[in-house]
């Protein structure tokens, strides 16, 4: 419930009706397509059946998650299901660390392809109400926002 600091997320899957392939893309920082791109076709040629959906974590720090959603979608089709969240780093904004394979990596997107027979449904939630006045985004890229009415960002926020 809620957020917690300094913690660690493990998640077991276990399933007698479906398959679990867990794959790696390449690092993401300016490469965030083509990370997507690496994750599907490292999951895609080591799933056992057609791989369904995906449950995606990755760094996002200073990249672009759409894109990386961009690139699996090269792979597995525009219809494609995705969920998943961005790797964190308690805060600090610095780097992140992905588990694969018995390995600790940073900057990277891992997944896990979901096959067999199942059924997918999610939803998603955040805490967010607007609050005070409408404001405009002044300066960006892609998905990062560096002002807002003409002022830094975090400033604003």
């Amino acid at each position: 419930k809620g957020s917690s600091r300094e913690s660690v997320v493990a998640m077991a899957l276990r399933s007698d009706q479906m398959q679990f392939t867990v794959g790696c893309g390449l690092p993401v920082k300016g490469n965030e397509r083509a990370a997507g791109h690496a994750l599907a076709e490292d999951i895609k040629s080591r799933a056992p059946s057609e791989v369904t959906s995906m449950i995606i974590f990755s760094d996002v720090l200073g990249a672009n998650g759409t894109e990386i959603s961009r690139g699996v979608l090269e792979v597995f089709g525009e219809n494609f299901v995705m969920v998943g969240g961005a790797a964190g780093d308690d805060l600090n904004f610095k780097d992140t660390h992905e588990y694969y394979n018995g390995k600790v990596m940073s900057g990277y997107t891992v997944g896990v392809g979901l096959s067999g027979k199942y059924k997918m449904a999610f939803g998603a939630k955040h805490g967010w109400e607007p609050v005070g006045a409408s404001h405009v985004v002044t300066k960006s890229k892609g998905t990062m926002v560096f002002e807002i009415d003409g002022k830094p960002a975090f400033e604003t926020y």
